[in-house]
């Protein structure tokens, strides 16, 4: 009965798959990994005896706290969406290896009631930032952009957590790069917190694709306002996109953003792309130069958060949602290279020209004080040096 109910903690957490054969595997999988804790546990316990405690007892002990174990993982929210079977089965392992008392229990479950607390208060910032960025139709949502900005410059630092104080200096990059995912911050809180501090960030995310789309519609395709204008805006929206991304946030978090991410590089690309009016003023012109390479460096913001959300598509397990987003961001890249190649062809070539017309420049500055060395000085042929050096070489000298 023990390594029954272990077997399905095992399969609770690995999850079913719409495949039969897919889903005997995980059964099976289960069943000799419940097996191989079983035996482990019960040669520990017997290792480890007690005086005066007797081998049965010692072993119904141990399927005892076994039981208890299982019945706590049951408690837990499932784990097929954010990692591998064998992965969990590992985890499992070694949580019914690591407890070996039920006292140790107790306190894990301490632990993560002090966790609960700290989630819960964390779930109070987002869902504040989250009624703040409703559209303008709600009572608590804000319509002024400068607003906007500003409550959007807070969601990077609520997506991560700082390291305790005891982490030592030279572990510190270790740390932050094993900490990045928001669901690190609520590691060991109960499960209803953990969905709704999740569900929010969804809809902070889905609450930034409808601002984006709103504001292109509103402002650039009425040419109300230009790129420079609404630069820091736009600088502060894709900076809460420079962050860590599981299987389970890439529907809500990115489907919203790339139709209207595809709509403004298109604009940026425009701006970036105009050529210098020589009939425009000084004003005008330093103007235009200035909304030139904001757009530039728009482009370049763009297609970095498309390039590392790409990266971390490509190391998730493949799905249809993944396989989309890929092929969408792909054909975003490929257009700006498409766009770009010829720009930097012509860079190149004009580079080159400048290159070149340096060096002749510079011989001919040697060629000059050579010459003119050389007509400065008299020698014993002086009628050949002046026939040599007039009239062709006087006039290339003075030219």
């Amino acid at each position: 009965s023990s390594r029954i109910k272990v077997a399905a903690s095992i399969l609770y957490h690995i999850g079913s798959n719409e495949e039969k054969s897919t889903n005997h595997e995980r059964v099976l999988l289960s069943w000799r990994a419940s097996l191989q804790i079983m035996e482990t546990g019960i040669r520990e316990a017997l290792l480890n005896l007690k005086p005066g405690l007797q081998r049965k007892e010692a072993c119904i002990e141990r399927c005892r706290l076994s039981n208890i174990i299982s019945a706590f993982l049951l408690d837990f929210p499932t784990l097929s969406a954010i990692a591998s079977p064998n992965s969990i089965v590992d985890e499992i392992a070694f949580i019914y290896k690591s407890i070996r008392a039920p006292k140790d229990l107790e306190l894990i479950k301490l632990q993560m009631d002090s966790r609960t607390e700290k989630s819960t208060l964390r779930f109070i910032g987002f869902r504040s930032l989250e009624l703040l960025l409703q559209t303008e139709d709600s009572v608590e949502g804000i319509s002024n952009q400068i607003a906007i900005e500003t409550t959007m410059t807070s969601l990077p630092r609520l997506l991560r957590q700082s390291p305790p104080s005891f982490i030592p200096s030279e572990h510190l990059s270790n740390y932050e790069l094993n900490n990045q995912h928001y669901s690190s911050i609520i590691a060991g809180c109960a499960p209803s917190i953990h969905r709704c501090l999740t569900s929010s960030v969804h809809s902070i995310y889905e609450c930034l694709g409808a601002i984006l789309a709103s504001t292109l519609v509103q402002d650039l395709q009425r040419n109300q306002k230009t790129i420079f204008s609404m630069s820091s805006f736009m600088f502060g929206l894709l900076a809460n996109y420079f962050t860590v991304l599981r299987q389970s946030d890439f529907k809500s978090v990115l489907e919203n953003i790339v139709p209207s991410l595809a709509k403004f590089i298109g604009f940026c690309r425009e701006d970036a792309l105009k050529e210098e009016d020589s009939l425009l003023t000084v004003e005008e012109g330093l103007l235009c130069a200035v909304n030139r390479n904001t757009a530039r460096r728009l482009l370049h913001a763009c297609t970095s958060v498309i390039l590392s959300t790409c990266a971390q598509l490509s190391s998730q397990e493949e799905t249809p949602v993944s396989t989309r987003l890929v092929k969408t961001l792909s054909h975003l890249v490929l257009q700006e290279l498409s766009a770009t190649i010829p720009i930097a062809g012509k860079e190149f070539m004009h580079r080159e020209k400048k290159n070149i017309l340096n060096t002749v420049c510079s011989d001919w500055d040697e060629c000059k004080k050579y010459l003119e060395g050389k007509t400065s000085q008299p020698g014993p042929n002086t009628d050949e040096d002046v026939t040599l050096s007039t009239p062709i070489l006087t006039a290339l000298i003075d030219h």
